[in-house]
């Protein structure tokens, strides 16, 4: 029973460290005056966006990637082409369910690097990536 309690602390351990970041990331957002509309948005076997928000006439995906140590990578280094696959699949999702409008819309990203309770470094990626960018094709190498 102590490992399986000790595993269950690390993962909520984990996931309230997340929960933190976003929460944050809210409170930044609406200070800048963003509009927040969704938080976790999810489509089934498709992905899920930490928060959807509007800022002015431009719809925004905003992922949210918290970390503690920040030493040896950004936390914004997670949101791989592969993510940003899933991210933009499910931002199709969320269109679609407003009626598929003609609206600009842009992923950014937040990195939050959480000190503490009281004190974390927020930083806003507006624009971070684009659907160009996700369908451009990867380079072939060859071994030489």
């Amino acid at each position: 029973m102590g490992i399986l309690s000790s595993i269950w602390k690390k993962k909520t351990s984990h996931l309230s460290i997340g929960e933190l970041g976003e929460k944050a990331v809210i409170r930044e957002m609406k200070r800048m005056g963003f509009e927040v509309l969704r938080v976790n948005y999810a489509v089934h076997k498709v992905g899920e966006i930490d928060i959807i928000a509007r800022d002015g006439s431009c719809l925004c995906f905003v992922e949210v990637k918290t970390r503690k140590n920040i030493q040896f990578s950004r936390p914004g280094e997670a949101v791989n082409r592969e993510k940003q696959k899933k991210l933009w699949k499910t931002s199709r999702a969320f269109i679609r369910e407003l009626g598929n409008p003609k609206i600009r819309f842009r992923f950014d990203v937040a990195e939050v690097h959480y000190k503490n309770r009281f004190s974390c470094k927020i930083m806003y990626l507006s624009n971070a990536f684009n659907v160009q960018m996700i369908n451009r094709k990867q380079p072939k190498y060859r071994d030489y």
